[in-house]
């Protein structure tokens, strides 16, 4: 069964959250909104899940109810974090709380230190009643294998200088992302360009020289790219430098088709103005459009341009995907066609 169903999610938040032991099928249908006949077929697949992954089960005792047992503590506490934090996904439409979490993203990232007190002013709360804003926040930012910390009622954000790019990128692109009303942070915004002029004539720079080559690219991806060449360019004139690749990534980047694009892109007068990038940018930049860009395995010339690494690396995880399911229970599939097709696209990719 699919736990992250938003259906079920609900039944056990209703049991994790209700201060009745017992719960009907028709409080739990009201709550809801479907049949009850919905909420015993729910809670029979959920009982089916919860006794296989040795939490506990789902009590029924006719004339009062349905009872949420939990046998194993440790589990059941995982479980009801787990729950408590996908219900907010699937039900929390409090735009209002993104935008303030967005808000104080922005304002965190904005900074190399952030005065705990001064934040608390601006945004008319207290402490407490930010912290689950703050778990969000650090949950964001550990996605970027970074870290928040609060030393001497400062807050700071700690972590690699590209890392700590991408972060601000994300934050900043909730522009493409329907909250461009969010709260204005000037100083964020300004990290990436002073005025829209700026950005457009680096993304028409970018598009010129993207578009007579073999590369595809969307939108928003492009978008994307356009600002993080604006950030870099001021990262570094504030000497917020990149850290040195391996000769190994080098070496592996140096090979890509996306290089030799990059070179050309990083040439640009307007780009390249007050040459304020290094080798370390040009890498850093190659890898991300190689992740943003658009590859279709039916147009020959994407696939000229695909590096054979990356095809190696996909033929060895299928691999491994099919060598794991081999020793399954999953029999029937490696007696069947699926499998031949499988074996055949890994080989495949192995001779691109």
């Amino acid at each position: 069964m699919d736990l992250y169903s938003g259906r079920y999610i609900a039944i056990l938040y209703e049991f994790f959250v209700s201060k009745q032991t017992f719960l009907t099928s028709e409080e739990l249908a009201e709550n809801l909104k479907c049949s009850s006949r919905t909420i015993k077929e729910d809670i029979k697949s959920l009982n089916a899940y919860l006794r296989q992954e040795l939490i506990g089960f789902i009590e029924s005792i006719p004339g009062r109810g349905y009872q949420l047992i939990i046998e194993d503590q440790g589990r059941g506490n995982q479980l009801k974090l787990m729950i408590e934090r996908s219900y907010e996904f699937f039900f929390d439409k409090d735009v209002g709380r993104i935008k303030l979490r967005i808000f104080i993203l922005k304002k965190i990232l904005a900074v190399p230190s952030l005065e705990y007190a001064d934040l608390l002013d601006e945004v008319h709360l207290t402490q407490s009643a930010l912290r689950r804003d703050f778990d969000w926040i650090r949950e964001f930012l550990q996605s970027y294998d970074l870290k928040l910390k609060v030393v001497n009622d400062a807050i700071q954000v700690k972590g690699s200088e590209l890392q700590r790019r991408k972060a601000m990128l994300e934050a900043f692109c909730d522009n493409y992302y329907g909250l461009d009303d969010a709260l204005l942070v000037k100083e964020f915004n300004s990290l990436f360009y002073e005025d829209d002029q700026e950005y457009e004539n680096i993304r028409h720079a970018f598009l010129n020289i993207l578009r007579p080559e073999q590369i595809v690219i969307n939108d928003l991806s492009t978008k994307k790219l356009s600002a993080y060449i604006c950030l870099a360019k001021r990262r570094n004139a504030a000497n917020c430098r990149l850290s040195a690749f391996t000769d190994e990534e080098i070496d592996e980047t140096e090979k890509l088709y996306e290089y030799s694009v990059v070179q050309k892109i990083f040439n640009d007068p307007l780009i390249a103005a007050g040459k304020w990038y290094d080798k370390n940018e040009v890498i850093a930049f190659t890898r991300m459009l190689l992740t943003h860009r658009d590859i279709d395995l039916s147009r020959h010339r994407d696939v000229e341009t695909i590096p054979p690494v990356y095809l190696l690396k996909a033929s060895q995880n299928l691999q491994s995907t099919l060598d794991c399911l081999k020793n399954t229970v999953w029999q029937e599939l490696f007696a069947s066609e699926l499998f031949a097709s499988l074996n055949a696209i890994s080989y495949l990719l192995c001779c691109f």
